[in-house]
């Protein structure tokens, strides 16, 4: 069981009854979304820190 599933069964054992499935996949997608956007955002500032990629672009 990974995180995500975790706190939909926490929520769920409080409720007492089910997140709606549809709910699920929206709260899943988006937090993928969000998790490979903010890869690419680390990366590109990763690598514009490079020095070879400073001298580039200053050229």
């Amino acid at each position: 069981m990974d995180g995500g599933q975790l706190v939909f069964t926490l929520i769920e054992g409080f409720r007492g009854k089910p997140v709606p499935v549809k709910v699920q996949m929206v709260v899943t997608q988006s937090s993928f979304f969000l998790l490979v956007g903010l890869s690419v955002l680390l990366i590109i500032r990763d690598t514009s820190q490079l020095l070879i990629v400073q001298r580039l672009l200053n050229q």
